[in-house]
Order: structure tokens, then sequence, then C-alpha cells
């Protein structure tokens, strides 16, 4: 068995990256929609380029990351800012958090 950076086996190797680069399309999908079609900014001010920048972040990290620990944690702080957020924002990254966290899940598969 070949081995692959990080001391996993190429039957190991993480499955999460096309769902985190779906979560990050999806997340720079919905900052767009509220910093182009809503007044969002107007509203809170240069605070919701760092509000609405932290789903993207989230994903980056979880798709440059080899460890499952960190993807998982990714996972959970962007359910978790879906969930604080709901009535406002959140909601618009609902899509993005369960693309994060199937990839989370799916992290490592072993074949049998």
């Amino acid at each position: 068995m070949t081995h692959v950076r990080g001391g996993a086996t190429n039957a190991e190797a993480p499955r999460h990256r096309p769902f985190a680069a779906v979560s990050i399309a999806c997340s720079v999908a919905a900052a767009t929609y509220f910093l182009t079609a809503t007044n969002v900014v107007d509203a809170s001010g240069p605070t919701a380029y760092i509000s609405l920048s932290v789903p993207v972040i989230l994903g980056i990290i979880a798709l440059v990351n080899r460890h499952r620990i960190v993807v998982l944690l990714c996972a959970i702080l962007l359910v978790g800012y879906c969930v604080l957020g709901l009535l406002s924002v959140g909601a618009y990254f609902i899509p993005a958090a369960f693309a994060l966290s199937v990839g989370a899940a799916l992290r490592y598969t072993v074949k049998v």
C-alpha cells in the first residue's frame, strides 16, 4: 500500500475535498447575494464583510486541511453559525453547512 502525506494510506485518503469546494461555492454565492442584492452593508456597516466571510474561511480551512478533527470542527462551527444567524443570514448558508457536514462525515472511509 502506498503512503501519502500525513501517514494515511491511499485507502484512507481524504474524500472531503469536493464537499468542501461545494461548501465554499455556496458560501461565496450567499455572501455575494447579500453584498449585491441587499443593503446589509448599509445596515450593519463594514463589519458585515467579516460576518459574511466566516463561512468562506471555514470552508477554505476544511479544504486545505487533512486532519479529521479540523474538518469536523469547521463543519460544527459552520452549522453553529447557521443556527445563530438563522433569522438573518444563517438560512442562506445552510447548503454550505450541509455540504461541509457531509464531507466531514465522509472524511475517511475504510474499504473492505
